[in-house]
């Protein structure tokens, strides 16, 4: 009788662990006392001026938040039963993190955002379930952040059963040369900028995009865009014809500004510019390699103003 009761205080105790609405950790001790929680709830949030290496073991399901911010001496990061995080997955601020092992990390709903990880240059994520490519399993389906962290490429997500994401910024990554986002088919906004020199944008199923902003990027393929529901910012650019062969509409701006190797602008299938909820200027300025605008054979209607300046023959 005494051992059944003291086994069901255990569990309720348990229950009352995995359930409460905050979980803060400083130590490995604290994150020990969550590894009885297949299942818990709530945030998880990690910050220690000391702490050099965490493992968050026996958690499965996360239904909540899990942010890790702040750890100056923070090295190593491991969560190997981790399957879900039902809101955001945040690490922010860990200047010495080199290892972020997730093998079994296969969905994150609301928003992943990583910034200020400047040696890690590649995280371990699911490689169970890649798509046709070969990229992992690890499905994004609400906002990614990419900022000042060291990875060389950006091909370890996916985007889930519909290939939708939300905001997407990669900015500030020096070491960043490649993105490869294979599954993507959607994106509320799309900003990349101020990475690597050697910048490639690979898109290849990237059918629609809301806000669409391009800076210091050397070589884009954008096969299957067909509509842009916002603004189109292109500045400062490396690379030298910039085409969107099957483009048709675009909802607000296009601003095309300073980009100095760019030879042709070419959109073929564009018939519009504005007309939905945003005014849509049309401005090109400051192209020195742009000599002629002749990709533009449908464009029959701007809603906004238009301003072509450069040294143009045609």
């Amino acid at each position: 009788m005494v051992g059944s009761l003291s086994r069901l205080i255990e569990r309720l105790l348990r229950r009352a662990v995995c359930t409460q609405s905050r979980h803060d950790i400083t130590t490995q001790v604290d994150a020990d006392a969550l590894s009885g929680c297949g299942n818990i709830t709530g945030l998880i949030n990690i910050q220690s001026g000391s702490l050099t290496s965490l493992t968050l073991n026996g958690i499965q399901r996360l239904d909540g938040s899990l942010d890790i911010s702040f750890c100056p001496a923070l090295a190593q990061i491991s969560a190997p039963q981790l399957e879900w995080i039902n809101h955001n997955l945040t690490l922010s601020s860990l200047p010495l993190l080199t290892n972020l092992s997730l093998p079994s990390l296969e969905t994150v709903v609301d928003r992943v955002s990583w910034a200020s990880l400047p040696l890690l240059t590649r995280p371990t994520l699911k490689t169970v379930g890649t798509d046709e490519l070969g990229n992992p399993g690890t499905n994004i389906y609400g906002d990614l952040t990419i900022q000042n962290c060291g990875f060389q490429s950006l091909e370890f997500f996916n985007f889930g059963t519909f290939a939708r994401a939300g905001d997407i910024v990669v900015e500030g990554n020096s070491q960043m040369s490649k993105i490869n986002l294979s599954s993507l088919v959607y994106s509320t906004a799309l900003n990349i900028e101020n990475n690597g020199p050697d910048l490639r944008v690979y898109l290849p199923k990237l059918s629609s995009v809301g806000n669409l902003q391009l800076k210091h990027v050397a070589e884009l393929h954008f096969p299957n865009l067909m509509t842009m529901d916002g603004v189109l910012i292109l500045d400062e650019n490396y690379f030298g014809p910039f085409e969107l062969p099957q483009l048709s509409s675009i909802g607000g701006d296009v601003f095309v500004w300073n980009n100095a190797h760019m030879s042709a602008f070419n959109l073929p299938a564009l018939t519009k510019i504005g007309g939905g909820i945003y005014d849509g200027d049309f401005r090109i300025a400051n192209n020195s390699a742009l000599t002629t605008i002749t990709g533009l054979p449908l464009l029959n209607f701007v809603d906004g103003n238009t301003s072509l300046s450069g040294n143009f023959d045609t």
